[in-house]
């Protein structure tokens, strides 16, 4: 029980504990006071005579011989409620620490969630500390907002783990090639390829109709009209070191006749006329 003396009528009050800290209106007077605060350490200490707290204001003025306050002649109107009806009034549990609490929950799964829940969580805290409301719930709306935080940090670590996995696959990959690459044993260097007679001798004559081409150069630059060459066979021996090359083709002469002739001659492997050998109708 809390005893205290009315500072306005100075009638003594009685009230429960839970009454500390509130507001209402005392039963002699009626007028509206503040019920003390339950006993400190220094009001343990003051009671044993150890301690001497310093007087409040109203004492110290009383002290020089102020006169005290005047009595109301009427009780002034009071709106508060009485002492004995905060005392019996029971404690009901905070709305929004219970919101509080069920959107923590729900702020596990649902990022949304877990913000509410915290936002109701304070708000419940503020509103079970003022003492003129009868609320308790403190420690569900401590519960909701730490759901809605572990929320919210889960919801930060879904957003960041898919990055960091996929970074680290990419490199456990990366690795796992590495390793295998240096596991295999190199590649043995294939040997250059090595080209046939016939590919050595194949660009000095030419795809079209088989002709050596610079042998047919030189005939031509020894006919009266080159214009008028037209080739009938090439053949060749390949002596190794040298080819013999015959032409056969047909031309105007000197009288403008069409004449067929042959010229042989000793051509080099890169394609080069080297000697005409003979040539003849």
């Amino acid at each position: 029980m809390i005893s205290f003396n009315c500072p306005n009528c100075g009638k003594n009050v009685s009230t429960k504990d839970t009454a500390a800290g509130r507001r209402g209106k005392c039963p002699g007077c009626g007028v509206a006071v503040q019920v003390p605060a339950l006993a400190s350490d220094d009001d343990v200490l003051a009671a044993l005579g150890e301690y001497d707290p310093p007087k409040p204001i109203e004492a110290v003025t009383a002290d020089v011989g102020s006169e005290p306050p005047p009595r109301p002649e009427h009780p002034a109107p009071a709106t508060e409620p009485t002492l004995a009806e905060i005392a019996a009034k029971p404690l009901t549990t905070s709305g929004r620490a219970t919101a509080s609490l069920i959107a923590g929950i729900s702020g596990l799964l649902c990022f949304p969630a877990g913000v509410i829940a915290v936002v109701l969580g304070v708000l419940a805290i503020k509103e079970i500390s003022d003492p003129t409301k009868a609320m308790k719930g403190k420690d569900i709306a401590v519960v909701g907002i730490s759901c809605g935080c572990l929320g919210l940090l889960l919801a930060l670590v879904a957003l960041i783990m898919p990055n960091e996995i996929d970074d680290a696959d990419s490199r456990l990959a990366k690795g796992n090639q590495r390793a295998k690459a240096e596991s295999q044993p190199p590649k043995a260097e294939s040997p250059p390829k090595v080209k046939t007679r016939e590919e050595v001798l194949q660009p000095g004559f030419s795809m079209w109709d088989g002709s050596h081409k610079k042998l047919t150069t030189a005939i031509k630059d020894s006919m009266n009209d080159p214009s008028s060459y037209e080739h009938v066979e090439t053949v060749y021996h390949d002596l190794g070191d040298y080819l013999i090359v015959k032409t056969t083709f047909r031309g105007k002469n000197a009288f403008g006749g069409v004449v067929k002739n042959w010229v042989k001659a000793r051509v080099s492997v890169d394609g080069s006329v080297i000697q005409i050998i003979e040539q003849g109708p």
